[in-house]
This record gives C-alpha cells, sequence and structure tokens, in this order.
C-alpha cells in the first residue's frame, strides 16, 4: 500500500472526493431535495410582514410569543423573538404542558398569566387557525381579561395574525 493512502488525513480526502458528486442534485436542484424552497418563491403574507415589523419596532427580540404554532415559527424567524412551541421545530420535553397553555389562554381557564410566567411567555399570537382549532371566535378570545390587543393585521373575515400582551386581570 502506497505510503500517502496510511495517512488518515488522505483516506478522508479521497473518500470525501468520491462521496461529492453524490452532493450534486442538492446543488442543482433545491425544489427536490429542500423541503421549504417551494414555499421559499412565494412572498410572505402582508399580515405576516406587517406583525413581523410591529413586533421589531414595538416589541423587541425579548418578547416570548405562545399561541398559534405556524405564526410563531414565522414571528421566532422575522423577529428573533422566542416562541412557546412552533411547527416544525423540535418538541420540547414539556410539549404537553406548552398545549395546556395555550388552551388556558385561548379559553380562559383557571390563572394562564400565572402558567405561563413559567416560560416568560409575554406575547400571544392567535389566527383563525388557532381558534378553529379550539372552536372559540375572536370575539371570545378579545374579551378576556388578562389579554390586551396591541396589533391587528389582515382582514378580520378571513386570514388575520393578532398580536395580545399578557397582562393581568384589572379587579
Amino acid at each position: 500500500m502506497d505510503e500517502g493512502l496510511r495517512h488518515p488525513a488522505w483516506r478522508a480526502a479521497i473518500l470525501a472526493g468520491l462521496t461529492l458528486p453524490l452532493a450534486v442534485p442538492y446543488w442543482w436542484n433545491p425544489a427536490r431535495m429542500d423541503l421549504y424552497f417551494g414555499g421559499s418563491l412565494e412572498p410572505l403574507p402582508e399580515e405576516v410582514r406587517d406583525t413581523a415589523r410591529f413586533v421589531r419596532s414595538e416589541v423587541g427580540p425579548s418578547a416570548v410569543f405562545a399561541g398559534d404554532a405556524v405564526a410563531s415559527r414565522w414571528m421566532s424567524a422575522l423577529t428573533g423573538s422566542r416562541v412557546l412551541i412552533a411547527r416544525d421545530f423540535a418538541a420540547p420535553r414539556d410539549w404537553g404542558s406548552r398545549i395546556d397553555l395555550n388552551t388556558r389562554l385561548v379559553r380562559g381557564a383557571g390563572d394562564p398569566v400565572t402558567f405561563a410566567a413559567q416560560w416568560r411567555v409575554t406575547h400571544f399570537l392567535v389566527t383563525p387557525a388557532l381558534l378553529a382549532n379550539y372552536d372559540v371566535s375572536l370575539s371570545e378570545v378579545e374579551a378576556r381579561p388578562y389579554l390586551k390587543k396591541i396589533h391587528f393585521a389582515g382582514n378580520r373575515a378571513r386570514d388575520f395574525i393578532v398580536v395580545f400582551a399578557l397582562a393581568r386581570p384589572q379587579a
């Protein structure tokens, strides 16, 4: 055997060179190889862009969002904020408790603000999908004493994102 091939660095370089062609389809056809490529071609809906602008300018990156898992994913990516749950993110060990918090915030059960404090949740994102999931109307959620609506984007009859700040109920 050639003296150079005995050295692990040379063997690794040769192996990398031989496997490089296997990566070509990813570079040449991202639509086929990348799960998110197709979705990245469409511009984000205006209500998502508008809400992200609001969060960046008025709320800031220290916010922690609960609420709709899809909207939370976008807010995390576009604003640098932390989120309780997000679609396609790794599920945390306490996933069930985080879903329970979303349920409490939507339905008004128990003391959701105190329960939210363990994750330092400061804001709640509401979309039609979230409301449909719990069979609750936007008017019902807006009436919760611990939620203060600070931003609305979209059309109330169709697609919208509402940002609520968590607040203590007035006595």
